[in-house]
């Protein structure tokens, strides 16, 4: 159903209830803390990668 996204001329009622499963499955019952730590961590891992990675 989201493959098509682009496409969409109105919002379909049963999308809003694909987000929200898909965004409490990506939860995983942690908090906003634990959520932007991990955002944190991955941001800074990425930077560092980028890093080694120019000439």
């Amino acid at each position: 159903m989201l493959r098509d996204l682009a496409t969409w001329t109105a919002f379909p009622a049963e999308a809003a209830e694909t987000l929200d499963a898909g965004l409490a499955r990506e939860k995983a019952g942690r908090g906003y803390a634990e959520l932007t730590a991990e955002r944190d961590s991955l941001l800074v891992s990425f930077v560092r990668a980028r890093r080694s990675l120019r000439p």
